[in-house]
């Protein structure tokens, strides 16, 4: 073995009290036996890193090629785990687009304000599944949900995701006139219902490529 090159004699992993192990092994790229270059150690080890820190499953991330010889190197990857708890507050206005926001905002038009929060759970059982649901009040109200479910087979990087959410409106755009948006309102109860629902697989070829397929369903009820 040159001189130049390093082994991977053995990865051991720190900090992942509840992540699996093979939940970050898969996401790297070097395994135990694996030889590099001292040249490109640094950029390996940075690339890694970065790939398990792409999990969003971990606050922080450290990958330390250890020295047990001229030749054979341990690999340590140290993780701190993120809370298993999240949450992002909703706040919007809904129109079609952005000029349209920008003409409420200058109008001082706030009648189509949103907001609410959403919950993620993280990790859930150490195989990083993510599930989120969203609570959305004021002109528009939404209920929304989607569970993400990576590796389902461990070893083939295939990935299930499913969703669902239901949204009414009070009014719904009729046309325009002189460049504004016009809305017909109804009092008596929601005038725009929709229901949605997905579901989904894809399979991770490499970090760059994947084959995905979906299914929707999305229907639309109107008041008369």
């Amino acid at each position: 073995m040159s001189a130049q090159c390093v082994v991977f004699e053995e990865i051991k992993l720190y900090g992942n009290n509840k992540t699996k192990d093979w939940v970050i092994l898969q996401e790297m790229g070097i395994s135990v036996g694996d030889t590099v270059s001292k040249a490109a150690l640094s950029r390996v080890i940075e690339q890694n890193r970065r790939q398990v820190f792409n999990l969003n499953i971990f606050k922080e991330v450290e990958l330390l090629a250890v020295p047990m010889d001229s030749v054979r190197h341990s690999l340590y990857v140290i993780v701190k785990e993120r809370g298993p708890i999240g949450g992002t507050v909703i706040l919007g206005i809904e129109e079609r687009n952005s000029y349209d926001v920008l003409a409420a905002l200058s109008r001082t038009d706030f009648h189509r304000l949103v907001f609410g929060e959403r919950t993620i759970l993280r990790n859930i059982t150490g195989r990083n599944e993510w599930l989120y649901w969203d609570f959305q009040w004021g002109f528009s109200r939404r209920v929304r949900t989607r569970l993400f479910v990576p590796s389902v087979f461990r070893s083939s990087k295939v990935d299930l995701e499913f969703g669902a959410s239901y949204t009414y409106q009070p009014e719904i755009i009729i046309g325009t006139s002189y460049g504004q948006v016009q809305w017909e309102f109804i009092s008596s109860g929601p005038l725009q219902q929709r229901w949605q629902g997905s579901a989904g697989g894809r399979k991770r070829l490499d970090v760059f490529r994947s084959v995905e397929a979906l299914l929707s369903y999305d229907a639309y009820f109107l008041s008369d």
